[in-house]
């Protein structure tokens, strides 16, 4: 038969053995699967396959790509916004996983995709309302 735990030194004894982060149906025993908590959590607890970072992670992990080889283009390297592009970058790509191919995602299919209206991002980059790429006018000129 199994022992209880006596005492608060018998529970921290056993803490170590169950990962914490996921959920009770996934908890998983580090020390009988032979790896560490932070290896374990990145994979299924069934089939211990890696388990591919979210759509989300990705963007922001290309979108930091991106703007750190932009402040290098600039030769923008020594500035406060630099590192701190840096250190996000960091952050992300430890959040991703160096191993992860670069193709595969995980599809978050509680939230739907939200499409930025045209107007939106002609006005983000500085087109003038005239100079709309699929040629069609302005609400206000078809109108008036």
């Amino acid at each position: 038969m199994p022992q209880e735990a006596d005492g608060p030194a018998d529970e921290l004894a056993l803490r170590p053995l169950v990962l914490r982060r996921l959920p009770e149906r996934m908890a998983v025993a580090v020390r009988s699967r032979g790896g560490n908590e932070e290896e374990m959590r990145r994979k299924c607890y069934i089939c211990r396959a890696r388990i591919p970072p979210l759509k989300e992670m990705v963007s922001s992990l290309l979108s930091c790509r991106a703007h750190k080889q932009q402040l290098e283009f600039n030769n923008d390297t020594s500035s406060e916004r630099y590192h701190g592009v840096c250190q996000s970058l960091k952050q992300v790509e430890k959040e991703v996983g160096k191993d992860w191919d670069g193709v595969t995602v995980l599809e978050d299919g509680r939230k739907p995709a939200v499409v930025m209206p045209d107007y939106i991002h002609n006005a983000a980059i500085g087109v003038a309302p005239n100079q709309f790429s699929n040629g069609s006018m302005p609400i206000e000129q078809k109108i008036g």
